[in-house]
């Protein structure tokens, strides 16, 4: 009985760094195991011809660390972090994860910014180590057929991102992303120094995977894999308290602290959450963070265009297997942004305003022709309904006055009793900006 509950908790160090770093338990390995030994699709470009390729997490993890290693690259470790860590930490308590983050902590032959073009030609052989890594794994006929075919091509094929992040002697490391259209990428990152490794204090996680990747090489997967045998991973909570951020993951709590730290403020992040079901642990002191994660966000993003792109990419990388969240969470970024960004003029936020209210819109139209079908007539008069009405409907999300300015639409009161004719209905290109999940009452 004590061996069974000892195994339900994650094993506790003795050192003095107990409170930030502990040990996975016999499930949470398990757990880790089938993610890392799982096959990620990576898509390639349809435009250019290249086929989809499918790899296994583990053995792309460990071509990259043997290329480094290879190319005179010294490794500190190799860790997973993000909506991974998270699973295999809190387990049936989380959402699925949505794609795999490793992090490969390099050794820097020098101090981060004090000569650029080493930093350049340094992050260079970091990217060509990954391309060729990537090439082992295309198939022989692609490459018989096509003699022309290199790295720089592959990039085209198959790299989604490649982002590198210099910032002084404070951020010197770069982001290697594999393309996959349905949001479940692998995004390898190469770090030599990183200030802000966590949003919030639930994904600050990270496993330390150097010791499992040794003993999947030298051992077959039953003789590694035993309830009293198993290799060790450490786990670390870059938030500074491993029992205060689990404490925060099991009870769904919001925390983070200094926000403007995080590139685009963490709003978008927060947002998820809040869609997920996640509270704010301190009201007060998270309505005063607010205001700093708006701060960040519009100073990273400024312009209405780069905050669309923004908000398009995190939906394509968060959401594509959940279509039904993408509403209420569109809803959630409208009312942070519409209560919280002091920071903007009236009109500018009223133009981020329309332009994530036109998002939602989409979705919600999209939706309703989804259930109906669009050859329901039904669907044609709720939608008909909902373009001509959008207020009665959805009355605690007003158009903003910038977009009556422009547009110069009038919504006359509902009658609720009244039933629309095909000639009746107004065409959907005249819709306004309405609000995420359709009502029962509308659709029914």
């Amino acid at each position: 009985m004590e061996e069974q509950q000892q195994q339900q908790q994650p094993q506790r160090s003795n050192s003095p760094t107990a409170n930030v770093i502990q040990k996975l338990n016999y499930d949470q390995i398990n757990r880790l195991d089938q993610i890392i030994g799982s096959t990620f699709d990576v898509h390639g470009h349809s435009g250019l011809g290249y086929p989809n390729l499918s790899i296994k997490a583990k053995e792309l993890i460990v071509a990259v660390r043997d290329k480094l290693v290879e190319s005179g690259f010294h490794l500190k470790d190799i860790r997973v972090n993000g909506s991974v860590a998270l699973t295999v930490v809190g387990g049936d308590r989380c959402q699925i994860y949505n794609d795999l983050d490793v992090l490969f902590n390099l050794s820097p032959t020098h101090e981060p910014g004090e000569n650029p073009r080493n930093d350049r030609v340094r992050f260079e052989n970091i990217r060509r180590c990954a391309l060729e890594t990537l090439f082992r794994f295309l198939p022989e006929d692609l490459i018989q057929a096509n003699p022309s075919l290199n790295t720089e091509n592959l990039s085209d094929g198959y790299v989604q991102k490649w982002v590198k992040i210099q910032n002084g002697n404070v951020d010197s490391w770069a982001l290697f992303g594999l393309r996959n259209e349905n949001g479940r990428n692998i995004e390898l990152k190469f770090v030599d120094k990183m200030r802000r490794k966590f949003e919030f204090s639930i994904d600050s996680f990270q496993l330390v995977i150097d010791d499992y990747l040794k003993c999947k090489d030298l051992f077959s997967d039953s003789t590694m894999m035993r309830p009293k045998i198993f290799p060790t991973v450490p786990i670390e909570s870059v938030y500074g308290d491993y029992e205060a951020a689990k404490k925060h993951l099991e009870m769904k709590l919001i925390v983070t602290r200094n926000p403007e730290e995080i590139r685009g403020g963490g709003l978008l992040k927060y947002c998820l959450l809040q869609s997920c079901g996640y509270q704010d642990e301190d009201l007060e002191q998270m309505r005063a963070v607010k205001k700093y994660m708006c701060s960040r966000f519009f100073i990273d993003f400024p312009e209405v265009e780069k905050q669309k792109t923004q908000l398009e990419s995190y939906l394509q990388n968060h959401f594509n297997t959940r279509e039904h969240m993408k509403s209420p969470f569109l809803l959630n970024v409208i009312h942070f942004v519409d209560e919280h960004a002091t920071c903007l003029a009236t009109r500018e936020k009223m133009k981020t305003l329309d332009m994530i209210k036109m998002k939602m819109t989409d979705f919600t139209y999209q939706a309703a022709i989804n259930q109906l079908g669009t050859d329901d007539y039904s669907a044609s008069a709720t939608l008909g309904m909902l373009a001509r009405y959008p207020r009665y409907y959805y009355p605690f999300l007003n158009t903003s006055p910038y977009y009556h300015q422009q547009q110069q639409y009038y919504y006359p009161p509902p009658q609720q009793t009244q039933q629309l004719l095909p000639h009746q209905q107004v065409p959907l290109m005249n819709f306004c900006y309405a609000t995420p999940v359709l009502p029962t009452a509308a659709i029914s």
